[in-house]
């Protein structure tokens, strides 16, 4: 009696962990860099970069995914975000455009 009792315990627990393991999603890992309030997001699992101008000085934003490619928030900072799916994306920086007609504007990690 003892043994099935033990084997049921056993296959009960197994059963849980199993479910457990399948049922859930494989969380979403978004990495983030910030110039000042404003960002940019790239999330590892599905490829989609955000950029956000979070800041009313008439700057705009935009964003590097992979180092060729690039997103501008197309709003400015009226609210939400600009995003776009970048399949061979790797790596993200956030610039903002403080100098239109050079390429010396201010970007996070500099």
């Amino acid at each position: 009696m003892r043994r099935i009792g033990a084997f049921a315990t056993l296959t009960l627990l197994s059963s849980t962990a199993f479910m457990l393991t399948t049922a859930l999603p494989a969380a979403a890992q978004e990495v983030c860099v910030y110039e000042g309030a404003d960002k940019a997001c790239l999330d590892l699992g599905t490829r989609v970069a955000r950029v956000c101008d979070n800041e009313s000085d008439g700057n705009g934003v935009y964003g590097w995914f992979g180092g060729d490619r690039y997103l501008w928030d197309a709003n400015g900072s009226a609210g939400g975000c600009s995003h776009k799916s970048y399949p061979t994306a790797s790596s993200v920086q956030v610039c903002e455009d403080k100098y239109p007609t050079m390429w010396l504007d201010p970007c996070s990690g500099d």
